[in-house]
């Protein structure tokens, strides 16, 4: 029992033996097992120093001023005598082309042949007038006003047809309601009936009032526009004379002018005079000029005028007829309530003679009812037709015009014929051969590039607008590896938009000489002098968020255990970089440890662990 107490509280004393020495392992160790855990930095000191912001790129040496040979139409090639590299003189043969037609030729003749057929085509198929057949061939055809005045004299006469034809139609109608009523005296003799149709022609007469005040309102109104216009037409011609004598005095300014002119120049006349009568008979000529360009526009304003005065009198001739319909209408209603009174106060008169009256007034209107009804559709007839005439002849005008300028075309084609053999129209290097022979030209491709002697070289690449606000025209330029080359400069000659990025990036054009080739690569580099700065960091110390730039810092804190490290943010502001360092404005003292590269990312206020 003693020796089962006394290993049990061995073991125990073992346990609290190992218990203690992992507890101390751990408490001395724990900073390195953590330190493991944290993510690994690069550091280096802020310093102070001075950078130069080189901007660097690469681009094909171009020649200056290349020629491309090229010709407007479409040849065969039938045999090539240069090469790319050759040199060539001026008239020196390059190509020698297919004797034949042009494929725009024969596009063209062929495009002709079309037209003549479809014009042809349509004379023949039946559909076309021969009035209109006849003003083509003649040139003598409408003009559009004319052709809108004739339309609208067709649809007029038309439109006082259909007014006609119903008030045939509304005077018959009323007859019949007449006839009705006596008709059903006849069966009643009785007072009601004459009530009644006193009281129907009352208000058929009302009725027709109403109609007779509204065409006199609409009389009244297109009155009013044929006034109105008018007197805006009188007007302009006040206004035109007027213009037509300030013409006239400006022409004789100008006239006086170009005499002083002229008499200056032949006469020992000073710079300064001359100068002053030049610029005398240019404000005569731009005073003319504007009066000239007001009397074009008071005569626009003028036809404008006069088409609403045309329209203001169709309407008010519209109006007149429907007025007149109305009034015509009203006088017969008048007549259908007298003669309902009469019946009315004569009961016991004879009514078939009444009847008898009215049907002969029916006959009567039927009559002209038929006339009317013919006259529709006679008007309605010669209406399309005038209408398929225009429509025709307008086709017509237009395939004959197309027949005009395609025989033009071929004309002008055969005019630009060019000769077989393509000769160098100036001295140079060939740099290019586009075509080889039985290749066909396209008009304005370059057959070949020629290089003319003593125009220079170019070399361009692309930059962000940021970097070309520091560059200005004239700005030397460095070559990379410039061992490698023989005396080459490099001139900054221009600044542009670049035209696959135009909003973004700029195109920097240097103008190179030396001993390059049109094709050769050069690497550049070119920007401000040297400046001195108080705070450098690399760059790829500086990071970016929403908030702006920044850079972190390592900032070092004490502990039991030893050395602890925290990440600090510190916003900064770039004032300048080349390929591997940055000056920056910011709160620092210049002696700060800033975070360059980390194993993992490292957020602020985060603790770190440095790099051996």
């Amino acid at each position: 029992m003693n020796e089962n107490t006394k290993k049990r509280r061995e073991w125990i004393k073992n346990a609290a033996i190992v218990f203690l020495v992992i507890m101390l392992i751990l408490t001395f160790f724990s900073n390195t097992i953590m330190n493991y855990s944290l993510p690994e930095v690069a550091t280096q000191t802020v310093t102070s120093g001075s950078i130069t912001a080189k901007i660097r790129g690469t681009g094909n040496v171009e020649a200056g001023e290349p020629y491309n040979v090229s010709i407007k139409e479409t040849r065969t090639v039938s045999s090539v005598a240069v090469k790319k590299g050759d040199e060539v003189q001026k008239d020196d043969p390059l190509f020698v082309l297919e004797d034949s037609e042009s494929t725009e030729l024969k596009e063209a003749e062929k495009a002709l042949d079309d037209l003549l057929l479809a014009f042809e085509q349509k004379i023949l198929s039946g559909d076309v007038p021969s009035s209109a057949i006849d003003k083509v061939e003649s040139g003598g055809s409408d003009s559009l006003s004319a052709n809108q005045a004739r339309i609208e004299k067709a649809n007029k006469r038309l439109e006082n047809a259909q007014n006609a034809v119903r008030s045939y139609t509304d005077q018959i109608a009323s007859i019949d309601r007449q006839i009705a009523l006596l008709e059903a005296d006849k069966a009643a003799q009785n007072t009601a009936a004459e009530e009644k149709a006193k009281a129907d022609a009352e208000k058929a007469l009302a009725d027709a009032q109403t109609r007779l005040s509204d065409a006199s309102a609409r009389v009244s109104s297109a009155q009013g526009k044929v006034d109105s216009a008018n007197s805006a037409i009188s007007a302009l011609d006040l206004e035109l004379s007027s213009l037509g004598i300030d013409k006239k005095r400006a022409e004789e300014e100008v006239k006086k002018a170009e005499e002083a002119f002229n008499s200056a120049a032949t006469d020992s006349v000073s710079g300064n005079d001359i100068q002053q009568l030049e610029e005398a008979l240019k404000a005569a000529k731009a005073a003319l000029a504007k009066i000239d360009d007001d009397i074009s526009k008071k005569n626009l304003e003028k036809n404008s005028k006069n088409s609403e005065l045309n329209n203001a009198k169709s309407e008010l001739g519209n109006a007149q007829n429907e007025y007149n319909n109305a009034k015509s209408n009203v006088d017969s209603c008048q007549t259908t309530l007298d003669n309902a009174t009469a019946a009315l106060n004569n009961k016991g008169s004879d009514i078939t003679n009444q009847i008898n009256a009215l049907n002969k007034t029916k006959a009567e209107l039927n009559t002209k009812l038929q006339t009317a009804t013919n006259e529709q559709t006679y008007a309605t007839e010669d209406r399309t037709e005038l209408l398929t005439e225009i429509s025709s002849t307008l086709e017509l005008e237009t395939q004959n015009e197309q027949i005009k300028k395609q025989k033009e075309l071929i004309e002008e084609l055969k005019g630009k014929v060019t000769d077989t053999v393509i000769k160098a129209p100036v001295a140079g290097t060939i740099t290019a051969v586009n075509l080889v022979a039985g290749e066909t030209t396209t008009p304005e491709q370059a057959m070949a590039v020629i290089q003319v002697a003593d125009k220079g070289f170019t070399v361009s690449f692309s930059v962000t607008e940021a970097q070309a606000k520091n560059l200005k025209v004239g700005d030397p330029a460095d070559l990379q590896n410039s061992w490698y080359y023989n005396d080459v400069k490099a001139t900054l000659s221009a600044i542009k938009p670049d035209p696959e990025n135009p909003g973004k990036n700029k195109l920097l054009v240097f103008d190179v000489s030396g001993d390059v080739q049109a094709g050769q690569s050069l690497s550049l580099s070119v920007g401000q002098k040297s400046q001195n700065y108080d705070l450098i960091v690399p760059t790829s110390a500086i990071r970016e968020d929403n908030n702006g730039k920044f850079i972190l810092t390592v900032e070092s804190k004490s502990s039991p255990l030893g050395n602890r490290y925290i990440a600090t943010r510190v916003d900064v502001e770039v004032l300048a970089q080349d390929d591997t360092q940055s000056a920056i404005s910011a709160a620092l003292y210049g002696y700060e440890y800033v975070i360059t590269t980390s194993t993992k990312p490292v957020e602020a206020g985060k603790q770190v662990r440095l790099a051996d």
